[in-house]
């Protein structure tokens, strides 16, 4: 059989420092000693560890400082002077389980578990393709949680492998999850039906 084709999206190895202007990404690629509830929270939610105020003067600080760049590309491309104005950052009346859309991985866990279902670590492209689970992840909420969990033990409970982007083998890719504020719940699971197992196979049929 022929090698699969290289995913352009997959490169092996560290990032470097410019490659990413968030430097709080570029600082959890080299997390490496750190437990995995710590690495799946710097990946999925990198201020996690600061307080609900801080994130928001954190993010605060971030959207100015774009706007002035943003402010001076104006200028140097029209020579117009511009002041965009800023509002400030609005506080959430939720600060835990608020996202109601996310999109969990399939994939193997750092301690070599196999079908885990959760986050990756780091970013793809820098050829981090280990999950973990999201269950400390605070921006997740209990319902989305407890169906990761249900999924993951379903496909551990079936003979077909997750996909693995690097080879284009395996069966189970994504499990994509969103939510309203009525409780509805939106479930799409993405996989290869070409290499699901014969048994999942006479399920579709």
């Amino acid at each position: 059989h022929a090698k699969p084709a290289t995913d352009i999206m997959f490169r092996a190895g560290k990032p470097k420092k410019n490659d990413n202007k968030r430097d709080q990404n570029v600082d959890n690629q080299n997390d490496s000693d750190l437990p995995d509830e710590i690495k799946i929270q710097n990946s999925a939610t990198p201020l996690w560890n600061l307080s609900y105020e801080e994130q928001l003067a954190k993010k605060a600080t971030i959207v100015q400082e774009f706007l002035k760049g943003l402010e001076q590309k104006i200028k140097e491309t029209s020579s117009k002077t511009v002041t965009i104005p800023f509002e400030g950052i609005k506080p959430s009346p939720v600060i835990d389980g608020y996202r109601n859309k996310c999109e969990f991985s399939c994939g193997k866990g750092n301690n070599n578990e196999d079908k885990v279902v959760g986050f990756r670590y780091g970013e793809y492209r820098y050829g981090i393709d280990r999950v973990g689970s999201p269950r400390v992840c605070k921006n997740v909420s209990d319902t989305m949680k407890l169906l990761v969990q249900h999924f993951q033990d379903h496909i551990r409970s079936r003979s077909s492998p997750w996909y693995s982007g690097e080879t284009h083998v395996g069966c189970w890719r994504q499990l994509t999850v969103r939510t309203s504020r009525l409780n509805h719940l939106m479930i799409m699971i993405s996989f290869c039906q070409d290499q699901l197992s014969p048994v999942c196979k006479k399920n579709f049929d």
